[in-house]
């Protein structure tokens, strides 16, 4: 058993291109108890695959997110936090001006970490769901600015290790607006399919996955806003 003076409070701040997430839990030992939580579409990437810039409107709207989360992080009293952001600030020319802002004007420092690490974190996130009978498995991220797909194999230890990865340059925000911003028709929706399978298939071919999906030993997982969304939808 532990006691209040054994846990400690953490926080996680993830800033995707199409949402802003965050999560206070309290740790003891192994465990951890979920405390408080927040999410809220900002839309940061909004424009940014026509102008390559982060706009004034959705700066302000994530900002204005930050804020809160880093608000209710001090009300928790959370002391360690990992606070990071994705494809968006990855891309943006203006990404150090935006950085700025959020450290001036919510006291948050954040990191923007590689799309390499995007994907090792969200193998983290779900590998307690990985099923050991199957050989491998494909774990993939559909985020706002791009999809990670990574690929693993498990040994002996029932330790999975990443065999490849792939980010791509699609994601929620950025088909949309690439469409048109409106709903998709069957031909657009036909020319969005076209374009993933181009993308993801010297990564298919390099990697023979096809051929072991048809084995029966490959595992899919999805995780992340846009997976939980259509199961939610289901």
């Amino acid at each position: 058993m532990y006691s209040n003076e054994d846990q400690i409070t953490l926080a996680a701040l993830d800033l995707g291109t199409n949402n802003c997430r965050m999560l206070v839990a309290k740790s003891s030992g192994s465990t951890f108890r979920v405390v408080d939580s927040f999410s809220k579409i900002t839309r940061l990437g909004e424009g940014l695959s026509s102008s390559g810039r982060l706009s004034q409107d959705a700066m302000d709207r994530t900002i204005n997110a930050i804020g809160y989360c880093a608000r209710k992080m001090k009300k928790c009293g959370v002391q360690l936090s990992r606070n990071v952001a994705t494809e968006a600030c990855r891309r943006a020319e203006n990404y150090g001006f935006f950085l700025q802002r959020v450290k001036s004007e919510t006291g948050t420092d954040l990191e923007i970490i590689t799309a390499e690490e995007e994907a090792r974190l969200a193998l983290k996130s779900c590998e307690p769901l990985i099923d050991s009978e199957k050989k491998y498995g494909i774990v993939f991220d559909i985020g706002g600015g791009s999809s990670e797909v990574i690929f693993v194999s498990s040994d002996n230890s029932n330790t999975n290790i990443i065999i490849d990865f792939v980010s791509l340059p699609m994601g929620v925000v950025t088909v949309a607006e690439d469409c048109g911003g409106g709903d998709l028709d069957k031909r657009t929706f036909s020319e969005v399919v076209a374009k993933v399978k181009n993308l993801l298939r010297p990564f298919d071919l390099k990697n023979r996955i096809s051929n072991k999906v048809e084995q029966n030993q490959v595992q899919m997982i999805g995780v992340s806003g846009t997976v939980t969304t259509l199961g939610g939808i289901h």
